[in-house]
């Protein structure tokens, strides 16, 4: 814009001096010559080039007409630009700070975006500091949702309030492909709500690895967001480690006794059918695994079993090892929909051959703690049950307590590190409890 300024006052300049009156040009050219004559000052040289120009504007009106011209033809370079993106096979679009889109109205950006919309090749989208408000959330949440192979998605700068943050956030959910999401430092401090909302929307998207919010004051969304984090960052490198062992396996020409397995395996997995092994006393698949096939959960867990606890030491070294289930640091589990988590807590209502449960840092949340407090209420073989650093406020107590009430086995339940406060009443509440000797 600066180089472009520069330009637009030499060309004034230029022509200034084409139309100039001959006389004055021979007297300056004068005092250029003579070496004694005082210099113009500075101001008074711009002073009388702009005079010039505005002479040379007046008089002729043709070039005044055919500035405004080629002005009009930078905007329409903006929509050249996302039409050949919508179009083509381009994988990158940055529209950040673009003082073109910046000027145009409202509706005339959510007009842009929705054409951005079809752009099906489309992998990375910039759209940093360009105005856009709630009147085009409806427009982004278009430009997501329709794209299933998008990655990546920055809209920092921009004046986003919490209606359109909550809008992007539900486009954003169960995103098949998104790893990045940027949507801090908008105009106005990002509420509660939007960034429950938007930490919601990561948990639930796949592959969303990284969710950037500028400054998070509250402490609460802060930790839960780095919990997450971390979480769903440690099940992409497990998913990296599972394509190097593929690709391993395909140079090896096909040969699965020449490739080594890899015991960090992700696969596709069925969780109703997990659920159906659990509540019929079956052998489940995850969980504590067989002692021949040790499972990604398993593995994973010993590796971190200084973060976990001693209740995973002490539980992973038990010989009965078909009587506890751990999802804790599981790649599977932070793939599963909360409905599929759901299935699986819901399971143990029947169970009566698990006695021990970790989910430690597993996505448990208030309506996943109340399933947890009706299985309490009717399970007979659970003694022991971790749901450490979880997101479970006051109402999830509440409801675990309830269960605890009518639960005449359990001696162990762990709910410290939750990444939500809860309010005092549940405190008391399971405090209570420890009378029932648990």
């Amino acid at each position: 814009e600066m180089l472009a300024r520069g330009k637009r006052r030499q060309r004034a300049l230029d022509l200034a001096a084409r139309f100039q009156d001959p006389a004055d040009a021979s007297a300056k050219s004068d005092r250029r010559a003579s070496p004694h004559s005082p210099r113009p000052s500075i101001h008074k040289a711009r002073r009388e080039s702009l005079e010039a120009l505005a002479k040379v504007l007046a008089e002729k009106r043709d070039i005044v007409s055919d500035y405004d011209t080629r002005h009009d033809a930078k905007e329409e370079d903006l929509r050249v630009i996302v039409s050949r993106a919508a179009s083509s096979e381009q994988t990158l679009l940055s529209l950040s700070d673009n003082m073109q889109f910046q000027k145009l109205t409202q509706e005339q950006k959510s007009e842009l975006l929705i054409e951005l919309a079809g752009a099906s090749a489309l992998r990375d989208v910039r759209l940093d500091g360009l105005g856009l408000n709630a009147i085009n959330a409806e427009a982004l949440a278009q430009l997501v949702g329709s794209n299933r192979s998008l990655t990546s998605l920055s809209v920092e700068r921009n004046a986003l309030a919490e209606s359109a943050l909550l809008r992007l956030a539900s486009s954003v959910s169960g995103h098949p492909s998104l790893t990045s999401l940027s949507a801090g430092h908008q105009r106005t401090t990002l509420s509660r709500a939007a960034t429950s909302a938007l930490i919601d929307a990561m948990e639930s998207a796949p592959e969303l690895t990284q969710l950037r919010l500028g400054t998070v004051l509250d402490k609460t969304m802060l930790k839960r967001l780095e919990g997450l984090t971390l979480t769903k960052r440690e099940a992409a490198r497990l998913r990296r480690r599972q394509q190097i062992g593929d690709s391993a396996r395909d140079s090896s020409g096909g040969d699965q006794s020449a490739a080594r397995p890899s015991r960090f395996a992700v696969k596709a997995f069925d969780w109703a059918v997990e659920a159906g092994r659990i509540a019929a006393d079956e052998q489940f698949e995850l969980g504590s695994g067989s002692a021949e096939a040790p499972t990604v959960s398993s593995i994973v867990s010993r590796e971190n079993a200084s973060a976990i606890g001693s209740t995973s030491r002490s539980a992973r070294s038990s010989e009965d090892r078909s009587g506890v289930y751990v999802v804790t640091a599981d790649p599977l589990w932070p793939r599963a929909t909360e409905a599929e988590r759901l299935l699986v807590v819901e399971a143990f209502a029947t169970n009566t051959t698990v006695h021990t449960v970790e989910m430690v840092n597993a996505l448990v949340n208030d309506r996943l703690a109340a399933a947890w407090g009706e299985v309490l209420g009717v399970n007979s073989s659970l003694t022991a049950l971790n749901l450490e650093s979880n997101s479970i406020t006051g109402v999830g107590m509440e409801a675990l307590a309830a269960g605890i009430r009518r639960n005449g086995v359990l001696r162990e339940l762990k709910l410290a590190n939750q990444h939500l406060t809860f309010s005092q009443r549940s405190e008391e509440v399971h405090a209570g409890n420890f009378n029932k000797g648990v």
